[in-house]
């Protein structure tokens, strides 16, 4: 039996950009359908219910924000998470959108892997790429007590801690990893895939690079392959 195709409702009131995101996600084996703002979304969404919503945040009237305000009090769309994709690329931003109930943040303009990774990440098709990082090459980080991160993909790492990080909690990641790859100044989040047992007393917690960058992306894809 073939899987249901996935259906992603973007908002966006730039048509160049309504039509780039459209053609890179219906390549990528999604069904799109758009709206050009926050009021048009809203009655779209409450007729016919996405897998994932896609928002930018400066749209004519309304917000991002407000929408994301409002995608959030709507109990059918409970279970529906939403990507902003947007040029603002202040930590503000990032940091609001996420309080907001935002899974991930991508910026413009748009890097096709990066927004096909990070909505397969949101949809929780976890196929991209991992690459388990050679021992020396494994990079201790800091949080509320000392973890390793073990695997690392473009959008984010697997991180063995002792603790059992809680989902969608940001978190503070200090590492010469970190610095090696240009990411000290970006956002961690934990993300909604459950964290595992790993080795007696360590638990496998994913977490997502938020406002990842081209820059950043193609940097990351440079030392993964150093590491094959």
């Amino acid at each position: 039996m073939s899987k249901a195709v996935k259906e992603i409702l973007i908002i966006d009131d730039d048509e160049s950009i309504l039509l780039m995101a459209s053609k890179i996600l219906s390549g990528a084996g999604y069904r799109v359908f758009e709206a050009s703002g926050v009021e048009e979304a809203v009655e779209t969404v409450q007729k016919r219910v996405p897998h994932l919503v896609i928002t930018d945040l400066k749209l004519k009237g309304e917000s991002g924000f407000e929408y994301l305000e409002r995608h959030r009090k709507l109990k059918e769309l409970r279970n529906v998470p939403v990507v902003v994709l947007s040029g603002v690329r202040s930590q503000e931003a990032i940091y609001q959108a996420s309080s907001l109930g935002a899974v991930d943040y991508v910026t413009k303009p748009i890097d096709a892997a990066i927004l096909v990774a990070k909505i397969k990440k949101a949809l929780k098709d976890r196929k991209f790429p991992h690459v388990t990082l050679p021992e020396d090459q494994r990079s201790i980080v800091r949080i509320s007590a000392p973890g390793r991160i073990i695997q690392a993909n473009e959008i984010g790492f697997l991180l063995e801690a002792p603790v059992r990080i809680a989902d969608n909690t940001r978190i503070e990641l200090t590492s010469p990893l970190l610095r090696l790859l240009g990411l000290e100044t970006c956002i961690f989040q934990r993300s909604q895939m459950p964290a595992r047992p790993g080795l007696p007393g360590q638990y496998l917690n994913d977490v997502a690079v938020i406002g990842l960058t081209s820059v950043h992306a193609h940097r990351i894809r440079e030392i993964m392959r150093t590491w094959k």
